[in-house]
């Protein structure tokens, strides 16, 4: 059995991304038997903090609408397991590091 990996993390909005947009994540992950679980930690690097954005569950796309006071730098961070697994996680993948902007 392969181990869970994720190969990409996909957004639908263009940038320049702002306040009030709504933004949704794929993320395409792949190795062992399904069913697998995703986890998605936003980073706000402009104020050094993560947050579970969405738990684990069985969905591989995580949105997001930025209200005002959430202007900045962040990036995404998606992690990968095979459902009943008590792994912390079995893969993860980090965007790249994207801005929020005032509307």
């Amino acid at each position: 059995d392969a181990t869970p990996s994720v190969a990409a993390i996909t957004r639908d909005a263009p940038a320049p991304l702002t306040v009030g947009m709504p933004i949704t994540w794929k993320a395409k992950a792949g190795g062992g038997p399904r069913p697998l679980e995703y986890r998605f930690w936003r980073h706000d690097v402009t104020r050094g903090t993560w947050t579970i954005a969405q738990d684990y569950s069985w969905d591989d796309t995580y949105s997001w609408v930025p209200s005002a006071g959430e202007e900045g730098s962040y990036m995404l961070q998606v992690w990968v397991r095979r459902t009943g697994s008590t792994a912390a996680w079995q893969g993860w993948l980090s965007s790249d590091v994207f801005e929020v902007r005032p509307f």
